[in-house]
Order: C-alpha cells, then structure tokens, then sequence
C-alpha cells in the first residue's frame, strides 16, 4: 500500500532561523527551519586563537568558526514562523512555533530522550475566523515581548492569539532564579478594538512599557504604485499605531497612553523596536 504523501528529498532552502539557548543554558544554538525540517547547530570557535591576540594584531589571524550539527527533526507540517522564550526547564529557551493556518506550538529540549518535548500547542482554525474566506493568504506571524510577559501570534491578518506568560521566583531572594511558564492562550480581534485596523502588514512589540505594547503597520486602504497618483493621501500610506494588548483584551477603544496613528511613507514594510529610543 503507497502512502500518501512522499517526500523524495530533504529540503534545502533555510526559511527561518533564530538563536537562543536551546540545548543548553549555557551555551546558544543557532536553529534553522528548513519547511518540515528543524535543524540545531553549535558554534564551534578554535581555541588556539584567543580573543586577546586577535585584538592585539588589530584582526590579523581571525579566530576560526564552524557551524557542528547537533541534532535534526522532521515536524509534521512547515513551519512559517519561530520565536523563542524561556519556557523551558534548566534555564533554556523553548521554541514558538507557527503553522498554516493558524495552529502554534511550544516546544523544547528533552535532554533525557534527545528529543523535541510538546509543551503546549494552540489551535485557531474555526469558520467563523476566516471571514468566509476558503483559502488563506495570510500567514501567521509571531513576536515576543523584550520582558517576557506574553507572545503574539497574528493570524488571517485579522486577529491576535495571546499567549500570557507567568514569571515564577525561585525562592525568597531577590537574585533567585526566575522561571516563566504559560498560561492559557485567548483571542483578540483587531476590527472589534478599531475598524481602521485591517491590511496588516506587521507589528513589533516596545520596549520599555509597563504593558505589552505592540506598534502595528497596515493599511487602512490597500494600495499599489500604479494609483498612488490618485489615493496617494488615503491609501498609499501605511499607518504605524501603538496598542496596549491588555487593553485591547479588554475592549478598550481609547487606550491609556498609546501612540497616534502615523501615516508615513507607502513602501515601509517592517517596523523595527530598538531599546533606549523611544518611537
């Protein structure tokens, strides 16, 4: 009896990668996603070049680096987005882990099987999501707050699926270790907080804000080069605007503190957070 899916080569094509502790606490991976494919990586530095002899001969003899592949798994689906967090146990990061059409999972290191372990996996596939739409375009993207406090995954480019984290102390002092664990995930839709939210285009969480905060890009109208002579002042600008998530789970349609809409230039496609400047 043939099967009925084959696949007849391993893919080639890197889609995602992203670097954290995975493995170990103390050393970093580089993780590469390669459609069903995960591959680990160490960075193998050579030891006979100190760091201080390179820096004295003003970068003459280069210290040597490889990649070392430590392990590879094959997934069930292609993955389309990865983040990662520390939700794992020993101090590691666990991976976030996003799948068409909109279905994320948590997942870390097993060091006792060498093996992926499932912490939890996240499922938004109902009808009444896709806005009657029988095929998806949009594919789901992911961030991570720089505190820790919560993932946001965006999904048919209309809605936000939160994950809350819970920090945990590990003891009474105040240089105890901390754990951070999840905590059930729910549903934000963006068009209930504010109609003018629609053709998303991506989104980055702030630094530095007492509440997760996330600076979205879209498009109140959609737009393309061959009418910007026409709608340039309406639709060939895409609008930055900074939104408590927390608010906006509780239906707050004027959020404490937020940033106002922004219209700036039509060809910006990624907003980026850098720490210490404030946007």
């Amino acid at each position: 009896m043939y099967a009925f899916y084959r696949q007849v080569k391993p893919p080639t094509g890197v889609e995602n990668a992203i670097y954290c502790n995975f493995i170990s606490k103390d050393e970093k991976n580089l993780i590469v996603t390669k459609a069903t494919e995960l591959t680990v990586y160490r960075i193998l530095r050579n030891p006979e070049v100190p760091l201080a002899k390179i820096t004295e001969s003003n970068g003459e003899e280069k210290r040597k680096e490889k990649l070392e592949q430590v392990a590879t798994y094959q997934l069930a689906c292609r993955v389309v987005a990865i983040q990662a967090a520390p939700l794992a146990s020993l101090g590691r990061d666990a991976l976030l882990m996003a799948f068409a059409d909109a279905k994320m999972s948590v997942i870390e290191y097993d060091a006792s099987t060498h093996e992926l372990k499932t912490l939890s996996m996240h499922h938004f596939e109902e009808e009444e999501l896709k806005n009657g739409y029988l095929t998806n375009p949009h594919l789901p993207m992911i961030q991570v707050d720089p505190d820790f406090r919560c993932a946001v995954m965006l999904i048919y480019g209309t809605s936000l699926v939160v994950l809350p984290f819970k920090r945990e102390t590990m003891g009474d002092d105040s240089d105890a270790p901390v754990h951070y664990s999840s905590r059930p995930s729910y549903l934000i839709k963006l068009k209930e907080t504010d109609e003018l939210l629609a053709n998303i285009i991506d989104f980055q969480f702030l630094h530095g804000y007492y509440e997760p905060t996330l600076v979205i890009l879209h498009e109140p109208v959609r737009t393309w080069p061959g009418i910007l002579r026409e709608v340039f002042t309406v639709a060939a600008a895409e609008w930055i605007k900074a939104v408590a998530v927390e608010a906006m789970r509780l239906g707050n349609r004027e959020i404490p503190g937020s940033i106002p809409s922004r219209v700036i230039v039509w060809w910006v496609f990624h907003p980026r957070a850098i720490y210490g400047f404030p946007i």
